[in-house]
């Protein structure tokens, strides 16, 4: 290593070293976000974390999901479902910093157990038809949006709620994907605007942002194709299948 360097730079060289994985990880996360409108997170943030550290994961995929959720809504603002959209961000909003203040007094893995049992048990039900599960009233968008909230301040797991929703409300994929990333974008601002203001958006963040945008672009108009191509029905079975997952992988992190 040259003489001279601050530690900073020489911080910054080795992180730069795994360049190469963190944009593959990119690749994959962003493909899947931008198909199917969430789980790009929650997928990409277990593996960063093992290349980079977990603030810096963290910011990252926060800057990532909200170029992604704008592009989508700059191209599909005609399919968001105001009504509804309004609600879940208002009220996730209002459950941020309440999610925050529970970081500290109420028992994580008991939160967690109880999102993800309730996410496989509704989504259960609605997948195989068990019953017939469906949201009427626009209100019920405050209550998934005040608990997407609660969970985005305390764990930043805001998607299962909001995704949940979506599919018990009906939405046709064109309105389902225009609407969550309506709400990503809002959300996603504030937290960078936190993440701002607590001097978490540094130099490496910057850098992998800035390499990372290309394939942002390239995922956005895959995943845009992929949408296309799968009919109405089987995208609402894909969704509740990816759900199922994600909130298996939330179980399994509880239980490690």
């Amino acid at each position: 290593m040259a003489e001279g360097w601050s530690q900073a730079e020489i911080s910054t060289y080795t992180e730069m070293d795994n360049l190469h994985l963190v944009l593959a990880i990119v690749c994959c996360s962003m493909l899947i976000q931008s198909t199917f409108s969430f789980g790009g997170a929650l997928v990409a943030l277990p593996l960063l974390a093992l290349v980079v550290d977990v603030k810096t994961a963290t910011v990252l995929m926060t800057l990532l999901s909200c170029s992604i959720a704008a592009v989508v809504v700059a191209r599909r603002w005609r399919d968001v479902e105001v009504r509804n959209a309004w609600r879940l961000i208002v009220s996730a909003c209002a459950g941020i910093p309440l999610g925050i203040l529970f970081l500290g007094h109420v028992d994580g893995t008991v939160l967690k157990t109880v999102l993800a049992c309730t996410v496989i048990v509704f989504t259960l039900v609605s997948l195989f038809k068990l019953k017939a599960i469906q949201l009427t009233h626009d209100n019920y968008a405050f209550v998934f949006g005040l608990i997407s909230g609660i969970f985005g301040g305390a764990y930043n797991i805001s998607g299962p709620p909001v995704v949940l929703y979506g599919s018990l409300v009906n939405w046709s994929p064109d309105r389902f994907r225009a609407t969550i990333q309506s709400y990503a974008l809002f959300t996603n601002a504030f937290a960078i605007l936190g993440h701002c203001l607590a001097g978490n958006v540094t130099r490496e963040v910057v850098t992998y942002y800035a390499w990372s945008l290309p394939i942002l672009g390239v995922s956005v108009w895959l995943g845009s194709l992929v949408h296309r191509v799968i009919p109405g029905e089987r995208y609402a079975v894909c969704v509740k299948v990816l759900l199922l997952i994600l909130a298996a992988r939330l179980l399994w992190s509880v239980a490690a």
